[in-house]
């Protein structure tokens, strides 16, 4: 069989490609259900299709949802010739794909393939409620084995739970770790064997976007130490996740630095109840909203409004005549939030030592900082307030002169000199690019040799325009230093 191209764009993400790859799948099957195809017509889009299943059954190893179970389902459809069956079950799959949607319920097209189904019901079928996320378990175990893990998983998730999720199994070093960089929707890694390092689903359509994990290379490295050194290295890939590590290893003798990096350590002999019962609390930990519920706990007390706002808790508006209609529209909770600082309020901007405050240092750790404060202005306010911060009289600013005008009133705040750049023009497209990093370098050299080079605290470039183009910021980064 001819093997057909079937990735000649290069796409962003992985994310994209996946999408594409899908779309591409509904299309193809479409065409193989129409009968008055040529036998050569057919037998093209058979070998794409073909290739897209192959291609996307790799991807898919990758997510909870839709996963390799479905792809199986989809090839079974395809080597059958069931083309009716197949392009319903792929046009159904890519509009929960696109929606987001958790619960993909199975159709009554697949009786043929009741086994898969009932795989399908025991993996796949989730509730549909938001907070739903995925779980990346690391062990080196069987096919049959992580059915019966996943089972056991789900037996045991009771419908009054806040959170649902999914197991995703990868049996590999490397295959973790693309995990990771693919699914955002996984928030807990279990890691329960050192697995072997290489991966073996690498295709050639997959490698441009897996290769930040090259320089990553432990293949001389003992297995039995492989565990902990993938824990060290979730936290710095992705550090807001819960990483947890189960060993036959006594606590006695594990590395200060395997008690450090992980959230909790199991042993093998604990059972899979108290695992999912951390997984719900440390999600329920990072889920928490300090300064929402606060606000959702003091709009609930009867409170006495004595200050100078009009809006009374909004009895000044439903007790009107005349708006209580503009009530109806915005709903009773905005009302009943509504507070201000001369009636003790939730907590201040300026000095906040309650909620506030703790809400900043979740902000502050999920974003990796030193400090987190919270702006109610706006974007523009935001600006200005980091132009301040960053920059002080006298100093010199780089500044595309297509940049927000909120950049140019913050400079004019810090008492900074602008050099102005200009982006090139697009003249088959009526609008304006990125600025080119030649005309940057121009500039510094000029700064150069007028000798305030030292002046220079700042570049700032509006990174996405309107028009939708993006600069490679490590690539201006890079030629600049």
């Amino acid at each position: 069989m001819k093997k057909t191209n079937i990735s000649r764009t290069q796409f962003y993400n992985i994310s994209q490609l996946r999408i594409n790859y899908w779309n591409r799948l509904k299309v193809d099957s479409h065409a193989l259900n129409v009968n008055n195809l040529s036998n050569s017509k057919q037998e093209e889009i058979k070998n794409r299709v073909k290739q897209l299943i192959d291609e996307l059954t790799n991807i898919e190893s990758y997510f909870a949802i839709p996963g390799t179970v479905r792809l199986k389902s989809i090839s079974n459809l395809f080597h059958s010739e069931e083309y009716s069956s197949l392009a319903y079950k792929i046009n159904e799959t890519c509009k929960q794909l696109v929606g987001n949607k958790h619960n993909l319920v199975n159709d009554p097209l697949a009786d043929d393939e009741m086994d898969l189904t009932l795989i399908e019901e025991s993996e796949n079928i989730v509730n549909s409620r938001r907070n739903h996320f995925d779980v990346l378990l690391i062990d080196n175990i069987t096919e049959q084995e992580e059915i019966d893990l996943k089972k056991s998983y789900k037996s045991i998730s009771e419908k009054g739970d806040n959170f649902t999720y999914d197991i995703i199994i990868q049996k590999s070093f490397q295959d973790a770790l693309i995990a990771l960089l693919f699914n955002h929707s996984i928030q807990a890694v279990i890691i329960r064997f050192a697995p072997n390092f290489h991966s073996k689903r690498i295709s050639d359509n997959i490698a441009p976007y897996v290769n930040s994990i090259k320089k990553y290379d432990f293949t001389q490295q003992d297995e039995t130490d492989l565990g902990p050194t993938l824990g060290d290295l979730i936290k710095k890939i992705r550090p807001e996740l819960d990483v947890y590590y189960v060993t036959d290893t006594s606590l006695s003798k594990l590395k200060d630095s395997t008690l450090k990096c992980f959230k909790r350590i199991f042993y093998q002999s604990e059972d899979i109840q108290e695992m999912h019962l951390t997984i719900l609390r440390g999600i329920a930990e990072r889920y928490e909203t300090p300064f929402f519920k606060a606000l959702v706990d003091y709009s609930q007390k009867p409170t006495g409004v004595f200050h100078a706002m009009p809006i009374s808790r909004g009895n000044s508006v439903f007790k009107s005549n005349w708006i209580n209609d503009f009530g109806e529209f915005y709903g009773r909770n905005l009302f009943l939030a509504e507070t201000s600082a001369t009636t003790g309020g939730l907590d201040s901007l300026l000095m906040p030592t309650g909620p506030l405050k703790r809400a900043q240092e979740k902000a502050r750790d999920a974003y990796g900082s030193l400090n987190t404060y919270f702006v109610t202005n706006g974007t523009s306010t935001a600006n200005k307030i980091v132009l301040q911060a960053l920059v002080k009289p006298k100093d010199v600013v780089l500044i595309d002169r297509d940049c927000h005008k909120s950049h140019h009133y913050g400079l004019v705040l810090a008492g900074a000199y602008p050099v102005y750049l200009d982006s090139y023009p697009i003249q088959e497209y009526s609008m304006y690019g990125a600025v080119p990093i030649n005309h940057i370098t121009d500039k510094l050299l000029e700064l150069k040799e007028s000798g305030r080079l030292d002046k220079v605290k700042m570049l700032l470039l509006t990174n996405c325009t309107f028009d939708g183009i993006v600069y490679n910021v490590e690539k201006v980064l890079l030629n600049q230093t």
